[in-house]
């Protein structure tokens, strides 16, 4: 499976998560849109999500994309992860992240028995980590 497959395959994930009609833009950037019911993050709160070189970011009303499209435009995609960068331009209450995810296709995927790799994720990301997440949500 190309990269560029996975990557868009990802990027459907995350445009489904935003609850409103956004997609990563085609060559870098950030498109921004207002969805209350978005699961990109905590409700009420502005979600960002980077893949690649583009960003969708969602909020929970029109104003606050206004701000945001304005200010995170002048922002590198790069920069939009770093709760550091988006402090200096932006009056943040709280920054829930950054994570970094990581995607593999079907055919480079190699499974461990579920309860190793749970405990040894749980183990590694320490106890703020497993709860962020829901790592004890997916123990069976």
């Amino acid at each position: 499976m190309a990269v560029d497959l996975l990557l868009k395959q990802a990027q459907g994930v995350w445009e489904t998560l935003a609850a409103a009609p956004v997609s990563f833009p085609l060559v870098g950037g950030l498109n921004v849109v207002t969805s209350p019911a978005s699961q990109m993050a905590p409700p009420s709160w502005a979600g960002i999500v980077v893949l690649g070189e583009s960003a969708i970011v969602t909020t929970p009303t029109d104003r606050e994309a206004q701000v945001l499209r304005r200010i995170l435009a002048g922002m590198p995609t790069s920069s939009l992860t770093s709760s550091e960068a988006v402090r200096a331009v932006l009056p943040v209450h709280e920054v829930l992240g950054p994570a970094v995810l990581g995607y593999v296709s079907r055919d480079g995927f190699r499974p461990v028995p579920a309860s190793r790799s749970v405990e040894r994720l749980a183990r590694a990301s320490g106890l703020d980590g497993v709860g962020e997440v829901g790592v004890a949500r997916g123990r069976r």
